[in-house]
């Protein structure tokens, strides 16, 4: 195998490997396997050219579940030095650990990594709350804050202001599972009775409409749901038995669901194609075999438009719930609003106070620039300014009442 890979990169072509030997469900990396070392310096040394190596980082969010977020980062092209090649000859052991060494930095600055999924989940919502509002950021400028975060996090772990820091976090998410939103509507919820209402009233019809479009098809795929679950359940438990690496097996589920789904999707699509064919047996052949061919191409198509459907009534649904409950807890908002807004100035102070100690040039390559602090004087003099700065237009300068915002004169009637 290594002489066909060392001959592919002879050749300029690209090799893919998972450096860590096999799939897992942890927080963190595991330790690489040399493979990757023995193919690039093995090609290295037999024929002399340099190989470059690029890191990849497969950042998963609930990647058990269907249609889960995936964020993809590639880091800059790494060329090995020839050095390692040379050293490469006359020990082996030192040569595969120094690339090692090289790969596993490369791979961390392309992936978030922390101890558990419930610090992971923490790190995620504390980036959320660090921004300041009205910051647009990219996928990768937000992955790259994820990074950062997680790297401060394992460095200040054990600090008391970032132990209650968290703390706090984890009790605010709590407070966003209870009212079932996440953080990005905080800010957009009302705390009108009125609006809430008609809210939850319009809400519940899409739900219940969007719902009641997509049962036929619930009712017809649930039986395969759940079997897909069982048996994907079953090779989960089957993996996390044989493995000493997995918490909870589950990044075996959506690829052993997608596995079966392929061979038993086509059972029952024949199944189902048959038994439509079979109740338009009173028509002729010619009527029963286009209808069964037009049910073929519309089923498939209404298949994908319940997932739409389904996850447009989940959407409102959860819409409900959180109004609901804001018609009957209306305080609720201005408790979560209060607390978003002290965790974001505890973060922020944090990560001015310390960010230089975690990343190098931590002013120059800010992903969130820094607010522009404002004196109490010049503020002071700010609303002096705007307090007295009223303008009158020209035409209605001789009587306030004749004023209106549109600089327009309001003529009145005399009696």
């Amino acid at each position: 195998m290594y002489n066909a890979v060392w001959t592919a990169l002879d050749q300029g072509q690209c090799i893919g490997i998972f450096p860590e030997g096999g799939s897992h469900d942890r927080t963190d990396l595991l330790p690489l396997k040399a493979g990757a070392c023995i193919m690039a310096l093995g090609a290295m040394v037999k024929y002399g050219k340099p190989v470059s190596i690029v890191t990849a980082g497969l950042n998963y969010f609930k990647g058990h579940r269907f249609r889960s977020k995936v964020v993809v980062e590639f880091n800059k092209c790494y060329t090995i030095p020839m050095e390692l090649a040379e050293l490469y000859k006359t020990n082996k052991r030192d040569a595969i650990a120094n690339l090692l060494k090289d790969i596993e930095e490369k791979l961390r600055d392309v992936v978030v990594s922390v101890p558990s999924f419930k610090e992971l989940s923490a790190v995620y919502l504390a980036r959320q709350l660090y921004v300041t509002d009205g910051t647009v950021l990219s996928r990768e400028q937000e992955s790259l804050l994820n990074r950062r975060l997680a790297t401060g996090y394992k460095a200040f772990r054990d600090h008391p202001e970032i132990t209650l820091l968290f703390t706090q976090i984890r009790e605010y998410n709590t407070m966003l599972r209870n009212l079932g939103v996440n953080d990005k509507r905080v800010k957009s919820l009302s705390t009108s009775f009125l609006e809430n209402f008609i809210t939850m009233a319009y809400s519940l019809l899409v739900a219940i409409v969007s719902s009641s479009f997509a049962l036929p098809g619930l009712i017809f795929t649930g039986p395969i749901a759940l079997i897909l679950r069982y048996l994907s359940e079953k090779e989960r438990r089957k993996a996390l038995a044989k493995s000493d690496v997995k918490i909870y097996g589950r990044d075996v589920i959506a690829s052993h669901k997608i596995i079966t789904a392929l061979s038993i999707l086509p059972i029952v699509f024949t199944i189902f194609y048959a038994a439509f064919y079979y109740i338009f047996r009173e028509f002729s052949r010619k009527h029963r075999l286009l209808f069964t061919i037009f049910f073929s191409i519309l089923w498939p198509l209404y298949l994908y438009l319940m997932i739409i459907s389904s996850g447009i009534a989940l959407t409102n649904f959860r819409i409900v719930k959180s109004r609901v409950f804001l018609l009957i807890y209306p305080d609720y908002i201005s408790r979560l609003r209060e607390r978003r807004a002290e965790l974001h100035k505890k973060i922020q102070k944090f990560v001015d106070e310390h960010g230089a100690e975690v990343v190098k040039n931590f002013e120059e390559t800010r992903v969130v620039p820094k607010p522009v602090a404002i004196s109490k004087r010049e503020s002071q003099r700010f609303d002096e300014v705007f307090q007295t700065c009223l303008l009158y237009t020209s035409d209605a300068a001789d009587d306030l009442l004749c004023v209106d915002l549109g600089g327009r004169r309001i003529i009145k009637k005399k009696k």
